[in-house]
């Protein structure tokens, strides 16, 4: 968080400490006026606008790329990358979805007053948002993905049934014997398989995952298949006879897109696969077979 200028309360904390009848009042309301004035007359400054001088509390309009939202701090932030590649943060109270990830922003933002606590309560100017337009959203899944992992790695398992469509539900492959079978599960038993710090890349990465992607770096890559591309799984029918067949979606005709996730860690060398529909991403399947399969 940028930060142009302190100044410790604890001056203005005494200046109102005595009593107003007194000539010692009058004195630390005409020093609580100058450091007032002292403050709006400053000279401010923003990343965003690294060569000019702005004036508290004046509305500024820019395009900016949204990171991420922040709720860990005193105040909540809405972090934001420049044109430069460095990062913004701007107070701001209302969640934002990560799943704006990258998303362009039309930004309405201000120079504000903001206070730290401390041993001696600290005020400081720093840039706050006032309001947004999105302009251009962007693929919104590597955000999903990013919370997706949390909602997986954590218990109880009904945060992850937010991700899970009702009508599709969610299948797990799995290998009993030499055979990939696929079958279907009510919530999948969640576990941290992964850092939530991983990569998440829209680049596949190169080698195949019997070979662990030797020397690949730990993360989720992500690549847009076809229902065609899906392995075929090994199912039994009613009648008990082994049948191998590729899954299939009862809202096929409304399908907005498919993708697969292949996970790279020391632990996990699954494969995850999510559908789209009426705008939203859906955890489909988990493919945890090994390469016996």
């Amino acid at each position: 968080m940028v930060r142009n200028y302190n100044y410790i309360l604890l001056l203005v904390i005494g200046f109102f400490s005595c009593s107003e009848n007194t000539p010692e009042a009058d004195t630390n309301e005409s020093l609580a006026d100058t450091l007032k004035t002292e403050i709006e007359t400053s000279d401010l400054s923003s990343l965003i606008r690294p060569d000019q001088n702005l004036t508290m509390g004046e509305a500024y309009s820019d395009t900016l790329i949204f990171q991420e939202y922040e709720t860990e701090y005193d105040y909540w932030y809405a972090r934001f990358q420049l044109s430069n590649g460095e990062s913004i943060y701007l107070a701001y109270n209302e969640d934002i979805p990560n799943t704006l990830k990258g998303s362009t922003f039309l930004v309405e933002w201000k120079i504000d007053t903001f206070y730290e606590a401390a041993e001696y309560e600290e005020i400081y100017f720093s840039e706050r948002m006032i309001s947004f337009d999105i302009i251009n959203k962007a693929d919104q899944f590597e955000g999903y993905l990013s919370d997706f992992l949390k909602a997986y790695s954590r218990r109880p398992d009904d945060l992850i049934t937010g991700y899970i469509h009702e009508a599709e539900g969610l299948y797990s492959a799995y290998n009993p014997g030499a055979m990939c079978v696929l079958g279907h599960l009510d919530a999948p038993s969640t576990e941290k398989f992964i850092s939530w710090d991983c990569v998440i890349s829209d680049q596949m990465p190169e080698g195949h995952w019997c070979d662990e992607f030797e020397g690949v770096e730990e993360g989720l890559y992500y690549e847009d298949i076809l229902m065609t591309d899906l392995p075929e799984y090994a199912k039994f029918d009613e009648d008990g006879e082994l049948l191998f067949s590729t899954p299939k979606l009862s809202i096929d005709s409304e399908l907005q897109g498919l993708k697969k996730v292949q996970v790279v860690s020391e632990n996990s060398m699954r494969r995850l696969y999510f559908f789209k529909t009426g705008d939203f991403w859906y955890f489909w399947i988990e493919d945890l077979c090994d390469c016996s399969a």
